[in-house]
């Protein structure tokens, strides 16, 4: 083999380093973001609350990147208020005093979960017409539960209660 024979082999298998890598890099910044899958339910915890039910919040970071949960998000969007944009946001206060509430800011490595619970009185945020709850995290995206998880939860909610506007 002469030298110029050398020479475009190595160019070739450094431009295959080089190719991998990219691909790497991309698949690396696009593919391995944190997913956080998130569930909102109506709970009983009779060993604690007395009675009361609480309001059940759920995350559990399904991606390989640790992030970290920020806070309690809810939304109400219905398809003319998206049309309109005139989609409606708020921050939901968690409830710091519940021993079995985890503390927000919480880091989810891959794998872990987070679980909160807010009191379920009538005045909790189910009385509004809130369609959407989720969890924020520290890359500002909010991750959403299933709207389904939000109605089945007003209508445990509506059951104990039964007024509101829904």
């Amino acid at each position: 083999m002469d030298t110029s024979t050398v020479a475009i082999i190595v160019s070739f298998i450094s431009a295959g380093i080089a190719g991998s890598t990219l691909g790497w890099n991309i698949y690396r910044d696009v593919g391995l973001n944190p997913r956080i899958s998130v569930r909102f339910n109506v709970v009983f915890l009779p060993a604690y609350t007395k009675g009361l039910k609480y309001l059940s919040i759920s995350g559990s970071n399904r991606g390989l990147v640790p992030t970290t949960v920020n806070g309690i998000n809810i939304k109400e969007q219905s398809l003319l208020r998206w049309i309109l944009k005139k989609t409606r946001y708020a921050a939901v206060n968690p409830d710091f005093e519940n021993p079995l509430s985890h503390k927000l800011p919480q880091k989810l490595e891959g794998g872990d979960e987070v679980q909160l619970y807010l009191p379920c009185d009538e005045n909790c945020f189910l009385n509004e017409s809130w369609s959407h709850v989720g969890l924020q995290t520290s890359f500002g995206k909010t991750y959403w539960a299933k709207p389904r998880d939000v109605d089945r939860a007003r209508k445990l909610w509506l059951e104990d209660f039964g007024h509101g506007e829904t």
